[in-house]
């Protein structure tokens, strides 16, 4: 998968030489090409606006989830607790849906 940042930078980059040709048809004349430049710098320049914003989101999301692990490991609140069957055992090399509960080791 291309990383954010050079899907940025490549439509950035694809924006920016759109909007160079579309001066020069401009100069050149051609009201038709300068108009389909125009076009395509603003798509481009849009696809920059919405990776950048999908970034920052899943950017926000992997801070909240990094929050919500370090909260839980200052509690002391151990993840796999709701899977014992009472205090004391914990269910360590085994199955996550394990019934049988081991008495833990000193």
């Amino acid at each position: 998968m291309i990383s954010a940042l050079l899907r940025y930078v490549a439509l950035a980059l694809a924006g920016s030489t759109f909007a160079v040709l579309a001066y020069l048809y401009a100069a050149a004349g051609h009201p038709v090409a300068v108009a389909l430049c125009l076009i395509l710098t603003g798509a481009c320049w849009e696809a920059c606006s919405y990776v950048r914003r999908a970034a920052e989101q899943l950017q926000d999301l992997h801070h909240q989830a990094r929050r919500r692990a370090r909260a839980e490991m200052r509690s002391g609140v151990e993840p796999w607790a709701s899977w014992c069957c009472a205090a004391g055992f914990v269910t360590r090399g085994r199955d996550h849906d394990s019934t049988v509960c081991a008495r833990e080791q000193p």
